[in-house]
């Protein structure tokens, strides 16, 4: 057993016969969405996560922070940092957030509604990532260094009215991430 699962079975995160519920959580209404500062993306991390170690085991959980020492997983009350050197790659699941209203999230074959094409961010620093409210998801991604001001733009427009909604982060050395996201699809 590698000392990442042993610490995560200590901390009661990890074990065999785990049964997890995803949450319905709320997803960030469009205020939150306009005060994005110019060069910082809202994104919505989905309650429930994958998290594929470089060894092979998966971990899931709530991904609460994400920084260079590691990624903060929440599960049941406990929690723990896996080192960014230990992880392959985070897939978030498709069937959470959920939220009622006009911006919404729901379950559909299974899958959450997005729209629109995926959006793959690479080079983005470990550190440009800021959980800002873990109940909901909310985060933001700076993108000043990862983005020219005409890409930026774009991925603003579309951010406008509704944030990206993180499908996957793959962390391709411990200082940098591909994060590959989908706009929220709109009812």
């Amino acid at each position: 057993m590698s000392p990442t699962n042993a610490a995560l079975i200590a901390a009661g995160l990890f074990s065999a016969n785990t049964v997890l519920v995803p949450p319905r959580l709320p997803l960030p209404s469009q205020h939150w969405i306009a005060q994005a500062s110019d060069t910082h993306i809202p994104v919505v991390l989905p309650a429930l996560s994958d998290i594929q170690l470089k060894n092979g085991d998966s971990i899931s959980g709530k991904v609460s922070a994400i920084t260079s020492q590691g990624v903060t997983v929440s599960l049941g009350g406990n929690s723990a940092s896996i080192p960014i050197a230990d992880i392959q790659k985070v897939v978030f699941r498709n069937d959470a957030p959920t939220q009622g209203g006009e911006l919404s999230l729901s379950l559909r074959g299974g899958k959450a509604p997005t729209s629109g094409s995926e959006k793959v961010f690479q080079g983005v620093p470990v550190d440009a990532l800021q959980v800002k409210d873990t109940a909901s998801g909310r985060a933001e991604v700076e993108m000043g260094t990862v983005l020219d001001k005409s890409a930026l733009r774009s991925i603003k427009a579309v951010t406008a009215t509704s944030p990206l909604v993180v499908q996957e982060i793959v962390f391709s050395s411990p200082a940098a991430m591909t994060i590959k996201a989908r706009p929220v699809a709109r009812r």
